[in-house]
């Protein structure tokens, strides 16, 4: 089975340079798509109470900083915000620990458990985060910027074919467009 390919590139760290392209499964067909759409859902469903737990801890760190240093309630608001940050930093490693449940379901389909395992090893946390983007919607992170770049630069009055780089006529020019000088 052939994946969405994604390629890793590491420099410098100390299992040397990597330049290696993975295939990520999508297949969500079988007992293997059951256990991967499982994975997805509970990684989701932990990236939204991550949402929620922050949003709480934003919440408790501003009404702190609202009150004053000697206030009556300082210590029970410095508790709770604490409360918040001990369940936030939880929630995140659960996430990567189900990033890292989706990314190795994904990878088992396509190459032996062995190599798999081997990728898992080199793969950082936020490369797990965008396997998982890229597992889940079928595009790279990056795909998503560039094609949004090229809808921003395109104007529905170009040519096709044309190129957004290529000179434009003298008549389109600021200077042809500026009012004569008196």
């Amino acid at each position: 089975m052939v994946g969405i390919p994604f390629k890793l590139v590491r420099q410098g760290d100390e299992s040397g340079t990597v330049d290696k392209t993975v295939y990520l499964a999508t297949r969500r067909r079988g007992e293997a798509g059951e256990a991967l759409r499982n994975a997805i859902r509970a990684y989701v469903r932990t990236q939204h109470d991550i949402g929620k737990v922050y949003q709480r801890y934003i919440t408790a760190n501003a009404r702190l900083e609202e009150l004053a240093a000697d206030h009556e309630r300082v210590d029970e608001f410095i508790v709770e915000r604490e409360k918040y940050y001990e369940e936030l930093a939880d929630k995140e490693r659960a996430g990567c620990e189900q990033a890292e449940t989706v990314v190795r379901l994904s990878l088992t389909e396509t190459m032996n458990k062995g190599p798999a395992l081997d990728v898992l090893d080199m793969l950082t946390d936020a490369d797990l985060h965008e396997m998982c983007e890229t597992i889940q919607t079928g595009a790279q992170p990056s795909d998503f910027t560039k094609s949004r770049e090229l809808r921003e630069k395109s104007t529905s009055t170009s040519r096709p074919g044309e190129s957004q780089h290529e000179p434009s006529s003298s008549t389109d020019s600021p200077e042809a467009t500026l009012p004569p000088e008196e």
